[in-house]
């Protein structure tokens, strides 16, 4: 049985973009955010999953993130409440294309095309400071279903 190994490497490959510089698996407090040269960064978690008779589903969670970058010469008027002194939003908006790219390969794309199929509507949530060092970008949960090939037991 490789079910585990297959769909941790379909999504480990089509993460691997123009936009995403490393992908990481597993516990993120192993992962050493504090190095600049790792970002942006997506982190996937396998959170649960259910073995079914011909199809095996799985909950996963994947942090898109990327470091906040706060600039005192910024070219915005850091007096201006909306954008600041920082490029959060830039950081926002190119985390959440890359939840969309992969999102759109698992609804539509090549991973639906190799049976790694996506169960109701993936969410996004936003975060901020939410490690050690200034990072920000979205979680993308899902639940993809795969095919259950284990036959050994017939």
């Amino acid at each position: 049985m490789r079910a585990y190994y297959d769909i941790t490497e379909a999504l480990k490959s089509q993460l691997e973009n123009e936009i995403t510089k490393t992908v990481t698996l597993g516990d993120i407090s192993e992962v050493d955010l504090n190095r600049r040269t790792i970002f942006p960064l997506a982190h996937m978690i396998c959170n649960s999953g259910d073995i079914g008779e011909r199809v095996i589903t799985l909950d996963f969670s994947i942090l898109f993130m990327d470091v906040v970058d706060v600039s005192l010469d910024n070219a915005k008027d850091s007096s201006e409440p909306f954008y600041g002194n920082d490029n959060l939003q830039d950081v926002h908006n190119t985390q959440l294309a890359a939840a969309n790219l992969l999102t759109q390969a698992m609804l539509r794309g090549e991973l639906w095309d190799n049976y790694y199929q996506v169960i109701g509507n993936p969410t996004v949530e936003p975060f901020q400071d939410r490690f050690e060092n200034v990072v920000a970008g979205w979680t993308l949960n899902f639940t993809v279903e795969i095919r259950n090939t284990d036959t050994s037991i017939c």
